[in-house]
């Protein structure tokens, strides 16, 4: 049973339930917490081969049981475009779609804190060369990409 068509609310009403925006704030914690945790250690840690596949699995296999968890809850959308998407298409009025993206954001931002939290223990971790897997361009680009 989907909550898309508003049978799985608790209050039985057609309303907001808040255990929606939960799951997609877990779900994204999640998901920037294992994703995000590989491509550093994979990259910002210097282990060399199947970096890029590794970090690809690794948010493969994440999504994959995100949906098999939070599909029957949220519809596990864990990424803003995919609300947007759900709302272009007339799945999800426009007061779920703002509750999506306010999980969504403050999910992100906890999966992060947890994740620089635990790499900031490490005595292999620097922010200042490392950092938590940013992009760079240049002498700043873990991979020296410039522009040009």
């Amino acid at each position: 049973m989907s909550c898309y068509d508003r049978r799985c609310d608790s209050a039985g009403s057609g309303g907001i339930t808040y255990r929606k925006f939960g799951a997609e704030l877990f779900g994204t914690a999640l998901l920037v917490f294992f994703g995000c945790g590989v491509a550093t250690l994979m990259f910002g840690f210097g282990f060399d081969g199947g970096s890029v596949v590794a970090t690809a699995l690794a948010f493969g296999l994440v999504l994959l049981s995100l949906a098999y968890v939070l599909g029957p809850v949220s519809g596990c959308h864990v990424n803003p475009a995919v609300t947007v998407g759900a709302l272009l298409a007339g799945r999800i009025p426009l007061a779920d779609a703002v509750g999506y993206w306010i999980a969504q954001f403050v999910g992100g931002i906890v999966g992060a804190l947890v994740l620089w939290g635990m790499f900031s223990t490490s005595p292999m971790c620097s922010k200042s060369k490392i950092g938590l897997g940013a992009d760079g361009f240049g002498a700043k680009s873990m991979i020296h990409i410039n522009v040009g």
